[in-house]
């Protein structure tokens, strides 16, 4: 922040050692402020309790985004490349690239867990979340490529 402000709350906070609700926030000047977007992207009050399910579906079918989750804005109701006039300029180019990159993967490969369909996948620690095996220590998901 670069200067003092106060930043009214939508909805008031209840803290179990105040007998009033937190209805804004002082915001000192020099405090950094940042949006977590790993977490917006992955809270269960806007995308429900599956949140944090793979789910491709919700982008797909009709009424498969949740109307909380429609408050967000930014591309598909996530906030990956952020929105606005401030948002990623590689957007638009990542994703095509993305696109292309999976249609020949696709088309080529066949994909499978190391260990088969049975393996469980969790979300390592670290600033960004990176997929990992459920009882490994590294964060990596190994696969199988076979050649179609």
């Amino acid at each position: 922040a670069t200067e003092d402000d106060i930043v009214p709350l939508s909805d008031p906070v209840f803290i179990a050692s105040s007998p009033h609700p937190v209805t804004h926030l002082s915001i000192p000047s020099g405090t950094i402020v940042s949006v977590p977007i790993a977490s917006i992207n992955r809270s269960t009050s806007f995308w429900g309790s599956d949140a944090k399910v793979f789910k491709p579906s919700r982008w797909i079918e009709e009424g498969g985004i949740p109307e909380r989750a429609k408050e967000i804005q930014g591309h598909q109701h996530i906030l990956t490349f952020s929105d606005g006039p401030r948002k990623c300029l590689g957007k638009g180019f990542a994703v095509s690239q993305m696109k292309a990159v999976l249609s020949v993967f696709i088309r080529t490969f066949t994909f499978e867990f190391r260990d088969g369909p049975g393996t469980k996948v969790g979300i390592g620690p670290g600033v960004l979340p990176r997929p990992k095996i459920v009882g490994e220590e590294r964060s990596s998901v190994p696969l199988r490529v076979r050649r179609v």
